[in-house]
């Protein structure tokens, strides 16, 4: 994360390496700021299902940490993949 390039949101910070020798990762930081472990969960399942669809839209190698922010876990899946979007930079 400190080497990265950092990208933020309202609702998502993303941390962004691109390290050639190693697969595309993803990695979720939720902190309990996000809700309780129900809504902890259900953030982190949701951003997975967003990063497996657009796992084949980086460049091999790619390193990627997702912070999402208190008050992500009350938007929709819609707008959360438009942010996931923007702070990755896919548009």
């Amino acid at each position: 994360m400190r080497q990265g390039k950092k990208l933020s949101t309202k609702h998502l910070v993303g941390y962004q390496l691109l390290e050639t020798e190693n697969p595309t990762r993803f990695g979720f930081v939720v902190s309990k700021a996000c809700g309780g472990a129900v809504k902890r969960n259900q953030l982190k399942r949701r951003l997975r299902s967003i990063a497996r669809d657009k796992l084949n839209q980086f460049p091999a190698g790619s390193q990627l940490v997702l912070r999402p922010l208190p008050g992500s876990s009350e938007l929709e899946f819609s707008a959360l993949a438009s942010d996931f979007d923007r702070v990755l930079g896919l548009k």
